[in-house]
């Protein structure tokens, strides 16, 4: 991803990401569609100069929580171009989706961490 220092989803704004889908890099935008911090997000993933080159598609991200557990939904939808070529993507994909949750994880994981020891550091008095 290539983001400006003072990007802000607030904005709706665009920024570049290269997608390598197994098939060669693609220069993609990524337009956000939506977004409701921190419960949804919805991002449409595209080539500027060629809307059906590489894999046109959208991501939408949703939480639902409630006092015991939260959920999150991780949809994309989208085409390579036709239901042959979608279907032989279709384990591509699979696996670059489970490498996404698997860093969305992470990145949660972290910032309980340093989310925790950020408070406690604030606490104490100078």
């Amino acid at each position: 991803m290539e983001l400006p220092a003072n990007y802000s989803l607030r904005k709706m704004e665009t920024f570049k990401i290269n997608h390598n889908f197994g098939f060669g890099n693609y220069d993609m935008v990524a337009e956000i569609k939506d977004s409701v911090p921190p419960n949804r997000l919805s991002i449409s993933e595209y080539c500027p100069d060629d809307p059906k080159k590489g894999f046109p598609h959208t991501v939408d991200l949703k939480i639902d929580s409630d006092l015991k557990k939260s959920r999150l939904s991780y949809t994309v939808s989208g085409t390579y171009g036709g239901r042959v070529q979608d279907m032989s993507f279709k384990p591509i994909l699979n696996g670059v989706i489970k490498e996404e949750l698997l860093k969305i994880k992470n990145a949660i994981e972290s910032s309980d961490t340093i989310h925790k020891t950020m408070t406690s550091k604030t606490a104490k008095p100078i």
